[in-house]
């Protein structure tokens, strides 16, 4: 059991970059987080996981950088992106304390994804639990790290509980489980999951932990996720009283309606771009800039080196809805986008000799 001198001392904010073990590929940890669709990215943010069709279960910590304006409004579940239109933080919380724990009302209900089941289960101690993340991963013997934004998930064994907490440790081959590992620093909110009768539930939320041998998310790593079990009557009343949540500070959460986008090549070239814009990671956004920019403009300046202006972008549009239409041809499109950050003008243009990869783009506000 960690000691509570030691735990005010040494915790930090944990998160879901899941490392594994040295000796095993990092095939076999995206594998497992693969089937994971539940458990989604709050940009840069953290992690939360759907556990009803229009509820996200996460940190405290995240959820208030959510209700500050911070990031994370769109969410990508599935095959669509939804809005965060309430946000519940425990009443209890304080910073680095107990009770980090919070839901996420989504705009209107998932139909592709499946929830999570909240564990009411009070037995976690000695359980395998599976943790899943999609921030930076690496493995256990090294503090580097790569950012990817894909999804992974990891397994490790309860190792203690108490009222609050549970805890769990990153063992050094050859101990631990055949797919040992960690949260890593960067991310918060993602699960700790146990199967139950062929089922998995959410036992905990990730929240804190203390550094291992190495530094952050190393072997012997303790990390701290938040019991499920002993906040299930709030997350209950919670979910069935929807209105008490405290509403979103932002007046457009939901995209204006009638304002589509038209069925042309830059109108098409505009939908990948919001949809990388929206998702607001590195790896949506260089994936969006290698499948849709001419190759000729990608090789004088390749998606590394136009990432730092795209970032910037999505930094101001993730939360961003069209509220018009300025100036639509087959090869150019110019929309008029409104987010927490104001109004934004852009324009891109598509390369007349392929007119289904994009030549340009202009910032016209």
């Amino acid at each position: 059991m960690i000691r509570s001198v030691l735990f005010v001392a040494l915790l930090v904010p944990s998160g879901n970059a899941i490392v594994r073990r040295a000796d095993k590929p990092d095939a076999d940890y995206l594998a497992l987080g693969a089937n994971m669709s539940a458990v989604v990215s709050i940009g840069r943010l953290g992690d939360a996981t759907l556990v009803r069709k229009d509820w996200l279960l996460t940190a405290a910590h995240v959820a208030r950088a959510v209700a500050n304006g911070r990031g994370g409004d769109s969410v990508r579940i599935g095959s669509g992106n939804y809005f965060v239109d309430r946000v519940a933080i425990h009443p209890q919380w304080t910073d680095m304390g107990q009770h980090d724990i919070a839901l996420l009302h989504l705009s209107k209900s998932v139909p592709d994804v499946a929830p999570m089941r909240l564990s009411r289960r009070a037995d976690e101690r000695g359980k395998v639990a599976t943790l899943v993340g999609h921030g930076g991963s690496g493995v256990g013997s090294s503090r580097e790290r790569i950012e990817d934004g894909k999804r992974r998930a990891a397994t490790t064994r309860i190792d203690s509980v108490n009222a609050a907490w549970i805890y769990l440790s990153f063992d050094a081959p050859p101990k631990g489980t055949s797919l040992e590992g960690a949260p890593g620093p960067g991310d918060s909110g993602g699960p700790a999951l146990v199967n139950v009768g062929g089922r998995r539930e959410i036992v905990g939320v990730s929240s804190a932990g203390f550094d291992g041998n190495a530094g952050p998310g190393t072997y012997g790593a303790v990390d701290v996720f938040t019991r499920v079990s002993t906040h299930l009557a709030w997350l209950n009343a919670t979910i069935a009283a929807p209105e008490k949540a405290e509403a979103r500070r932002v007046a457009a959460v939901v995209p204006a309606q009638g304002t589509t986008l038209p069925n042309t090549p830059a109108g098409t070239r505009y939908t990948a771009f919001l949809s990388a814009m929206r998702a607001n990671t590195d790896s949506a956004i260089v994936a969006f800039l290698n499948a849709n920019f001419d190759a000729s403009e990608l090789a004088a300046r390749s998606a590394q080196e136009r990432l730092p202006n795209f970032r910037r972008l999505a930094l101001r549009l993730h939360d961003a809805v069209i509220v018009g239409i300025e100036r639509s041809e087959p090869l150019a499109l110019t929309v008029k986008l409104r987010g927490r950050a104001g109004e934004t003008v852009i324009e891109l243009i598509c390369a007349p000799g392929a007119p289904n990869k994009l030549l340009d783009w202009r910032r016209l506000d």
